[in-house]
């Protein structure tokens, strides 16, 4: 695979810290300043890729997220709403929203991101205060009931399961929904972005008998900025549970703070992308 690198120059510095767009919506000409250009090529997706970004700047990981739901919305464009694409058109409209009442997992990155957006929604906050306390005590009820299960979920995927099927027996939809539509709708997390059905929606309901058909997407960007994440904060990758999100922000400040040199995120950037794109050429 290969990946090349223009010179690089101070950039503007009125241009956002790091952001991505694609060769056709690059102006004609050579690299502009302050960038790097990148091909991304999977089974599914052949795109070049220009990140743009800021030499002089540092980036905490809630400022990674916008650009990671641009490479997203690049994706999602390129591999389903070209013209030239022959896969099945995605069923998901606004108001169908049975997929909310899936319980997900964010990076940090959007944990801190959404808990920042959160704060300027009076009623999502209260939301999520009330999940956050409802889950707690249920969780406190299934670790009595079910101690050794529920200590081994990241090794047994019938444990996952087992606790998505107790998740929706609470009946708790999102809390960042509100009247059927997602209340940050543009910014919301990228496994949602990424989650898109062919079904009829009644396929999407927690209690369906019957699984919904999800288009395949090239590669996970939500799972992409989970490993940024844990490569630059020299740890595993981790998962917050998207309900209980503002809680754990709160309570995990410090991270929040600490700032990487644009280059060194730059660096990770490609290098995971590098490894989730040849890891999905195995699959194939």
């Amino acid at each position: 695979m290969t990946r090349k690198k223009c010179i690089q120059y101070t950039a503007p510095q009125n241009k956002a810290a790091l952001s991505i767009t694609t060769k056709k919506d690059r102006a004609s000409g050579s690299c502009p300043p302050g960038c790097a250009v990148t091909h991304v090529s999977s089974p599914f997706v052949n795109i070049e890729l220009i990140i743009s970004y800021r030499t002089d700047t540092c980036l905490s990981l809630p400022e990674l997220v916008p650009a990671a739901q641009q490479l997203s919305d690049i994706l999602l464009t390129e591999h389903f709403f070209s013209d030239s694409n022959s896969l099945p058109k995605p069923t998901c409209r606004k108001g169908c929203s049975h997929c909310c009442k899936y319980l997900v997992g964010i990076s940090p990155a959007e944990a801190y991101y959404l808990a920042e957006l959160v704060e300027t929604y009076p009623d999502a906050r209260q939301r999520f205060l009330n999940n956050s306390s409802v889950i707690l005590q249920a969780c406190d009820q299934l670790a009595y009931i079910h101690e050794s299960r529920f200590s081994h979920l990241e090794q047994d995927s019938k444990n996952s399961e087992f606790i998505s099927n107790w998740y929706s027996e609470l009946k708790l939809s999102c809390p960042l929904l509100e009247n059927d539509v997602c209340k940050v709708y543009n910014h919301r997390p990228l496994v949602c972005r990424e989650h898109l059905t062919t079904s009829q929606p009644q396929a999407c309901r927690p209690d369906s008998p019957n699984e919904p058909e999800i288009l395949p997407m090239p590669f996970s960007v939500a799972e992409l900025l989970m490993n940024v994440c844990a490569e630059l904060e020299n740890s595993m990758p981790e998962s917050i549970l998207l309900p209980l999100s503002l809680p754990w922000s709160h309570a995990n400040t410090t991270r929040k703070t600490q700032k990487w040199p644009v280059k060194t995120v730059l660096n990770v950037l490609i290098n995971q992308l590098n490894r989730i794109t040849q890891s999905q050429v195995l699959k194939a």
